[in-house]
């Protein structure tokens, strides 16, 4: 072919430059493989049940009879491909969980990458006393393959992944979309007992009532054995509750959360509460919503001295039951503490409530 003129020749080269551009864009497209990118995160949990194959809520995720109480010190799930990784929320480092609790990874929304294809943890089992740590490999084509078909809505092209943690170091790794329409199985792995330092280990305050503006608190600091710390998280004692309010006030709402992140809420509509002795783990943190629920009282305790206090009232020998009492007056002079007998030990909040 011969050109009789300049201007086809530069109109030549032009198209031969565009041809050449589109295909080293498509070529890139396919060695990044772009189309194989979703948004995605994950979800852990502890000893639920194998879920059904369509969920449309998370709660839908049947919980075991059997307690299953978890912290977790680390998790990753990594493409090794490109090397994308979905940690952990910070949120939520040293997290304990148990069957009525989980905790989302610190997702990056609206950015599209390669699915993990392996896996990483590190947790400690309190009911086992044992730590574990998990290396493994997930089955990409399977993943892979079960997001194209679940992505013919491109509205609905978000993904999950759950981790489930079962007793004795087994791991069940689903995939699909959970609050959406349905998840699938995608492997069952085995953890490792491995040994670690508990001191590194800590009680996160990210849950229900802890501020975002205050500072993270050391809420374990003072602990110096193990035991005590696992005592902290699991041990129950017989105690009471007694919140009394200011005249002319009423209770609406009263909030327990506990340092295994259990919770108690009882609904209110009264000027004191008592809420009668059972054995209960310690509590970790105390909301009183007052005033049709425009104010409120929160006070969250200090683990190494509420510990201290139940143990030390623990060893009075008398039947009577340990009490928590919360005098609520104004912001000023509102105040909790332990009682048995005629030993009182006051307890301080660490957050210094803001009412």
């Amino acid at each position: 072919m011969i050109f009789k003129d300049r201007t086809h020749w530069i109109n030549f080269f032009l198209l031969l430059t565009f041809v050449f551009l589109l295909s080293a864009l498509k070529y890139e497209k396919i060695k990044n493989r772009e189309s194989e990118k979703f948004d995605w995160d994950f979800y852990v949990f502890s000893n639920i049940s194998s879920p059904s194959k369509t969920v449309s809520d998370i709660d839908n995720f049947k919980e075991n009879k059997s307690k299953h109480t978890v912290q977790i010190i680390s998790a990753e799930l990594r493409n090794t491909f490109n090397n994308f990784s979905q940690y952990l929320d910070k949120n939520y480092e040293n997290e304990i969980i148990n069957n009525n609790y989980q905790f989302s990874s610190d997702r990056a929304l609206d950015i599209k990458e390669l699915l993990a294809n392996t896996i990483k943890m590190q947790y400690y089992s309190f009911d086992e006393n044992k730590f574990y740590q998990l290396n493994g490999s997930l089955p990409y084509e399977k993943i892979l393959k079960t997001a194209l078909e679940m992505s013919s809505d491109e509205y609905l092209s978000d993904f999950n992944f759950a981790v489930n943690i079962l007793p004795k170091g087994r791991v069940v790794v689903y995939f699909g979309k959970i609050f959406d329409e349905k998840i699938v199985n995608i492997s069952v792995l085995t953890a490792k007992e491995i040994p670690y330092d508990w001191k590194k280990l800590k009680i996160s305050k990210s849950h229900l009532y802890d501020n975002p503006e205050n500072p993270e608190k050391d809420n374990v600091k003072g602990i110096d054995n193990f035991q005590d710390y696992i005592n902290l998280v699991m041990k129950k004692y017989k105690w009471s509750l007694i919140v009394n309010l200011s005249e002319g006030k009423n209770i609406e709402k009263i909030s327990l959360n506990y340092f295994n992140n259990e919770d108690t809420n009882i609904e209110v509509n009264a000027n004191m509460f008592k809420l009668k002795a059972e054995d209960r783990m310690i509590p970790d943190e105390i909301r009183v919503d007052y005033g049709a629920g425009s104010r409120y009282f929160d006070y969250s305790f200090d683990g190494f001295e509420i510990l201290t206090a139940f143990k030390k009232l623990d060893a009075i020998s008398n039947s009577e039951a340990i009490k928590l009492i919360c005098d609520i007056k104004n912001k000023n002079s509102s105040h909790c503490f332990l009682k048995k007998g005629n030993v009182t030990i006051p307890l301080r909040d660490i957050y210094e409530s803001n009412n």
